[in-house]
């Protein structure tokens, strides 16, 4: 923590600190120059986002500390986490460049512009900012949500189509948040935020399910169905 009145952290480190002796009480940096001027973040609590944020001058001393909510989001999957997720239909895909998309049958008949595809069977489509908070949690911000006409593609699998339709019924709101908290038993929990953090009330066809998705691997019906 930062003392205010001399402006310095417990460890005594300030304006004028050296970058070494910085590098050594405050461990991982997370962005910037390996050494001389420039801005360096460092973590300090991975999952409550807190970092130190450091600019050094030519000669690697301190100019600016800071400990702030600015941890940079890591798109990185802890080694053993499944891209693929499932649920009653659902599936959960988790990409390599930080986004994640969950596509869901789903019927309607509240007609085109209310959330539904005219009467037919359709795509409940989300998609997704991701971020790694832990080693066992996701978190899974919702940056799109529509459905979409189902179509046969050539492989004879359902796909959506181009027409889409907002979901202006759906449960979930863009900049909700999921985040998503792998069990022992390979299976995840979910839980659902509003983008101010107070936790939603959701149904089991919400866009991930409540509370259970499932990895192929450890797919248990009891919790994740057929």
């Amino acid at each position: 923590m930062i003392n205010p009145l001399a402006n310095r952290t417990i460890d005594e480190l300030g304006v004028g600190s050296s970058r070494s002796s910085v590098d050594a009480l405050l461990g991982e940096s997370v962005s910037g120059p390996a050494s001389g001027a420039g801005h360096v973040v460092y973590v300090a609590d991975r999952e409550k986002g807190l970092a130190w944020d450091v600019t050094y001058d030519a000669a690697g001393r301190v100019v600016v500390i800071v400990l702030c909510h600015c941890m940079p989001p890591s798109n990185d999957l802890p080694a053993g986490m499944s891209r693929q997720w499932e649920l009653h239909g659902l599936n959960l895909t988790i990409r390599d460049d930080g986004r994640a998309v969950s596509v869901a049958r789903t019927y309607s008949g509240m007609g085109p512009g209310s959330g539904s595809c005219d009467d037919k069977e359709c795509a409940e489509v989300k998609d997704f900012r991701v971020t790694v908070p832990s080693a066992t949690t996701l978190k899974l911000t919702v940056t799109s949500s529509y459905r979409a006409p189902l179509v046969l593609s050539e492989d004879g699998s359902m796909q959506a189509g181009d027409s889409r339709f907002p979901s202006e019924d759906s449960e979930v709101a863009v900049g909700d948040y999921y985040t998503l908290a792998v069990q022992s038993d390979g299976n995840a929990l979910t839980t659902l935020y509003s983008a101010d953090g107070v936790e939603k009330t959701v149904s089991k066809f919400n866009g991930l399910g409540s509370p259970w998705i499932c990895s192929p691997d450890h797919h248990d019906p009891q919790k994740c169905g057929a």
